[in-house]
C-alpha cells in the first residue's frame, strides 16, 4: 500500500512537471510570434547623418505639432513569383491594398500619403529565397523604378536571418523588402519609418549601433538611455533612439511582453529605475501592440522627407 502511495506521488509530480514545461514551451512560442524581427542595417555614420539633418534640437520644436506635407509617394510593389508562376504566399490584390491603406493611415498626421503606382512580377521563382548580400542586388538591378518607392515581396528572407522585412536608409537605395505573409501587418509601417530615417526605439544612437539587430541578444540592454524624462536628469535626446517621447526600450531584455500589449518588468537603467518600453511604438519589434508613432519622431520623418526625400515622386 504504502510503494502504491508513493509510485502515485511520483507520478502525480511527473504530470505537474510535465504541464510546468509545456506551459513554459508554450510561453516562450507565444513570445517568440509577439516579435517581428527587422533585417535593417543602420548606416555606419548615422549619428552623424542624423545631427546634420535636425542638430541637437528638441523634436518637438523642430515643426509644428500641424505641420502637413500634402506628400503624396508612389510604390511600385515587384512580386516574385512562385514555382506555380503564382503570387504565392496568400498574398492577393486586396493585400496591397490594406498595406497602402495601413501607410496611409500610419502617415495622415503630417498629411503624408502612398498610392500603389504598379504592381510587377518578378519570374525568377528561386528570388523567393531572399538573400540581402546575393538576390537584393540582382533584382535591384534588373526590377527598379527610379524616384519611387520599391517594395519587394518574397516567400523568405533568409538573409538577414529571422527578417520579415528590411528597408534603406535615406541616401541608400529606395527599396523596401517584406515577406509576403507580413504585407498586411504593421511591418510595412515600421519598414518605413527606417525609410524615413527612424532607429528602432531599443537602438542607441550615442554609440555604434549594431548594423543588424535581427536577433539581439546580449547580456545588458542595447540601450544606455534612462527612464528619467526630468530636465535636469534626462538623456533621451543624445541616447536611445534620440526622441523624449518614445520611453526608453531595453530590448531584448523586454521579450517577456505579455498580450495584448503588457510587459512583464524587471531590467532597470544605470540610475536603478525600471524600464517600461514602448510596446505600442511602431518601432518596436512588439508586433501585436504597434499602432502609433510619437509626435517626435513624426517631426524628424517629415524633416527628413522634406530634406531627404523629396525627389521621389
Amino acid at each position: 500500500m504504502k510503494q502504491t502511495k508513493i509510485l502515485f506521488q511520483v507520478l502525480l509530480l511527473l504530470v505537474v512537471w510535465s504541464g510546468i514545461v509545456t506551459a513554459q514551451t508554450n510561453t516562450l512560442q507565444h513570445h517568440a510570434a509577439l516579435i517581428d524581427r527587422c533585417g535593417t542595417e543602420t548606416p555606419a555614420n548615422y549619428r552623424t547623418w542624423r545631427n546634420s539633418v535636425v542638430g541637437n534640437r528638441n523634436m518637438v520644436t523642430t515643426l509644428k505639432h500641424d505641420t502637413c506635407l500634402n506628400k503624396k509617394f508612389s510604390v511600385v510593389f515587384y512580386v516574385v513569383l512562385d514555382s506555380n508562376y503564382q503570387w504565392g504566399g496568400g498574398l492577393t490584390a486586396a493585400s496591397l491594398t490594406t498595406c497602402i491603406n495601413n501607410l496611409n493611415n500610419a502617415f495622415k498626421p503630417i498629411c503624408v500619403s502612398f498610392m500603389n503606382c504598379s504592381t510587377a512580377v518578378i519570374p525568377n521563382f528561386p528570388y523567393n529565397r531572399w538573400y540581402k548580400t546575393v538576390t537584393d542586388p540582382i533584382v535591384t538591378s534588373n526590377w527598379y523604378t527610379d524616384k519611387t518607392i520599391n517594395i519587394y515581396l518574397v516567400d523568405t528572407i533568409k538573409l538577414p536571418s529571422g527578417a520579415s522585412g528590411y528597408a534603406y536608409f535615406p541616401g541608400g537605395k529606395d527599396a523596401i523588402v517584406i515577406e509576403k505573409n507580413a504585407i498586411g501587418g504593421t511591418t510595412p509601417i515600421h519598414e518605413m519609418g527606417h525609410f524615413f530615417g527612424l532607429v528602432h526605439t531599443f537602438d542607441d544612437i550615442s554609440g555604434p549601433i549594431p548594423t543588424s539587430t535581427v536577433v539581439p541578444n546580449p547580456s545588458q540592454p542595447l540601450t544606455t538611455e534612462l527612464v528619467t524624462r526630468s530636465v535636469t536628469g534626462r538623456n533621451c535626446y543624445t541616447n536611445g533612439d534620440g526622441f523624449c517621447d518614445t520611453d526608453a526600450d531595453c530590448f531584448s531584455q523586454s521579450v517577456s511582453a505579455l498580450a495584448p500589449c503588457g510587459f512583464l518588468h524587471g531590467p532597470k537603467d544605470a540610475s536603478n529605475e525600471y524600464f517600461i518600453p514602448p510596446v505600442d511604438n511602431y518601432m518596436t519589434y512588439y508586433k501585436p501592440c504597434r499602432c502609433r508613432f510619437t509626435q517626435e519622431q513624426y517631426n524628424f520623418m517629415a524633416n527628413v522627407i522634406l530634406t531627404q526625400r523629396l525627389y521621389l515622386h
